[in-house]
């Protein structure tokens, strides 16, 4: 036993899909699952070539998820065998769009009953599957919260011109025939990704030696929505052919990242009750900038209002002003800087209760003197906040239009239990010199 499954329960549900047809599904949760749409949920599903998804034990799933509080799903959507050949039939060729169409149901289904709601519902799959969430974020975006797409087929113009591509005509169709592509580009979702589209953040995984799905499919829809500006995380393991990974270990890594992403996107972020009743200050802001913003406003932070993209506070009308104003002064100061659209800094933040991390990479000789700068305001009461500089080559923390100053040294005194000493922490950015 690699888990403690007391406490869970399986309940199967049927969905309602567009044309009608009832959807199963398994859920496992916790006994007496509270019904209030705030529950993590990650709904699997395949949907292709006859292969049935029945319930089975997951090490994997158990540790990675279940014990972490989040629920999960499977979904029996048609392509597959749950009810033998007509099932699978159901969606071949120009009839694709029904299983998508099931699995959309099936995250209907379980917002409707206030499972849970599309920030908290996430979804993955991986070859077959892989094209499954990808045409799920691309036609239902505003379902998911997060998506992981595994060796994923995305380009459905040129699969059957990669590696065993062609050996799925009879499931997809041949794009070569323009009657056939009529159908296949409407499920193509390197086809349909649209910069205008606000999409939930997708973390693609895949392998270089993969020998079935060529890795060019997830390289290429990476490469387009980085290129549109949408979220987007990228992992190749060099090894391992479609099953993504060579050995046990590997296998383990991968499944980590993707519980891991999953959870950051999905969870609630944990929250230091405040002793006094009021709404805490330490509640996460994130924002982008604008395109809008002309390039001669960016390095001085003029007009900051004026750029904001995307705002998701949980505060007060007067918490939020206090926030941005915070933010205004630590871009008017010097505590981070904004160029080509993209705003610099990294501060890494440990007090007595938590550790925060901010994230966004730059050189070092602009980490050394952000270092310099924050040194004088880290200490703040009894509570002592220590600034590390860090490898500023880790790529792989890299965000475009990142948001500046989530969590912010004021969410590190949030826990001192004097109210004298959370002033002084909400005044440590109006205390700082002026500009040099």
């Amino acid at each position: 036993m690699f888990f403690d499954a007391n406490g869970l329960e399986i309940t199967q549900h049927f969905a309602k899909s567009m044309d009608g047809t009832r959807v199963p599904y398994f859920m496992v949760s916790k006994q007496g699952l509270e019904k209030n749409g705030k529950n993590p949920t990650l709904l699997y599903g395949y949907g292709g070539f006859e292969i049935s998804l029945t319930p089975s034990y997951s090490a994997g799933v158990g540790r990675g998820w279940l014990t972490q509080g989040g629920t999960y799903v499977v979904a029996n959507i048609r392509g597959g065998g749950e009810y033998g050949p007509q099932w699978h039939q159901a969606a071949l060729k120009a009839n694709r769009l029904r299983a998508y169409e099931d699995f959309a149901a099936v995250a209907e289904d379980l917002i409707a009953k206030k499972v849970t709601s599309p920030k908290h519902l996430g979804i993955q799959g991986g070859s077959n599957g892989g094209l499954l969430v990808g045409n799920m974020f691309t036609l239902y975006p505003q379902l998911f919260g997060a998506v992981v797409c595994q060796v994923p087929l995305l380009d459905m113009q040129r699969y059957h011109k990669l590696l065993a591509g062609a050996s799925w005509m009879a499931e997809y169709g041949d794009p070569d025939k323009a009657e056939e592509w009529a159908f296949i580009k409407t499920y193509s979702p390197y086809h349909n990704v649209k910069a205008e589209t606000d999409y939930p953040p997708v973390l693609f995984m895949t392998s270089t030696r993969d020998d079935r799905v060529h890795p060019g499919h997830a390289r290429k829809m990476m490469a387009r929505m980085k290129e549109q500006e949408h979220e987007v995380y990228y992992y190749e393991n060099i090894e391992g052919g479609h099953g993504g990974a060579a050995d046990n270990k590997q296998l383990a890594h991968m499944q980590a990242l993707a519980y891991t992403f999953l959870k950051q996107k999905l969870f609630e972020p944990r929250r230091r009750r405040s002793r006094l009743a009021r709404p805490s200050p330490c509640a996460l802001v994130e924002f982008q900038l604008a395109d809008a913003l002309g390039a001669e406003d960016l390095p001085h932070g003029r007009a900051l209002g004026a750029g904001l993209l995307s705002l998701r506070p949980r505060l007060s009308d007067r918490l939020l002003g206090e926030r941005l104003g915070l933010v205004h002064q630590a871009i008017e100061h010097g505590l981070v800087r904004i160029q080509d659209h993209e705003v610099h800094v990294r501060i890494v933040g440990r007090t007595r209760h938590r550790r925060v991390d901010v994230v966004v990479d730059d050189d070092a000789g602009f980490l050394l003197g952000l270092h310099q700068r924050l040194i004088g305001l880290a200490q703040v009461g009894h509570v002592v906040v220590e600034l590390a500089i860090v490898d500023p080559d880790r790529s792989h923390l890299r965000h475009r239009s990142l948001g500046v100053a989530a969590r912010t040294l004021r969410e590190c005194c949030a826990g001192n239990e004097h109210q004298d000493e959370r002033d002084q922490s909400a005044d440590a950015f109006h205390d700082l010199p002026p500009r040099r």
